[in-house]
């Protein structure tokens, strides 16, 4: 199964910076309205029983002005808060994978210590195995080859100084430690096309 891609964490963050942007210009608009049109002449009588203009504040102006910038302020801190939620997720998720991959590549090192101590340090650690190796899918990165055609290897050189024409025989150390022999052909001089840990 493979590796699922880690989305981007700042994939919102513009989107974000535009909601506080908005905010901002609705507190400058506000302001605005209300320096010029927050107030206004309202006749009324005083205790003589003329009548005089009184400066007041201009309701609708004033409530347009806060209403905007609150309604813009909430839109802000909605988007800052699902883009935090969204930004963790995606923590979660790059540190799960994280975990997963060391926990994999823990194991793989595990099992190829378990070959090489039960060697003995004998035999050949395969560090990679070439697409066009005989020995490809029979033996794998980790595994110990101890023996080709019965003669015992201590080098990649060595390993194929014993091949012969037509059928050989492997003898290795699986993963986990355990005596495999496995059967494979080679025409001519071939080589075994691996590369020692």
């Amino acid at each position: 199964m493979g590796s699922m891609k880690t989305p981007n964490r700042h994939k919102w963050d513009g989107w974000v910076t535009f909601a506080w942007l908005l905010a901002g210009i609705a507190l400058v608009a506000g302001i605005f309205l209300v320096s010029t049109m927050g107030m206004m002449e309202v006749p009324e009588r005083d205790f003589l029983g003329n009548v005089e203009m009184v400066e007041k504040p201009n309701p609708i102006v004033w409530s347009a002005a806060i209403g905007q910038f609150v309604a813009s302020l909430l839109l802000a801190v909605i988007f800052s808060m699902l883009n935090s939620i969204y930004q963790n997720s995606c923590d979660l998720l790059s540190t799960h994978q994280d975990f997963d991959q060391e926990g994999r590549g823990s194991s793989v090192g595990n099992e190829e210590t378990k070959a090489r101590v039960a060697a003995k340090g004998k035999g050949v650690t395969v560090g990679y195995v070439n697409d066009a190796s005989p020995l490809f899918g029979l033996v794998e990165v980790g595994h110990v080859i101890l023996a080709i055609n019965s003669s015992e290897v201590s080098s990649v050189r060595g390993a194929g100084q014993c091949l012969r024409d037509g059928s050989n025989r492997v003898a290795f150390l699986d993963h986990q430690g355990h005596l495999l022999e496995r059967t494979f052909e080679t025409e001519g001089k071939s080589s075994l096309g691996i590369k020692p840990a």
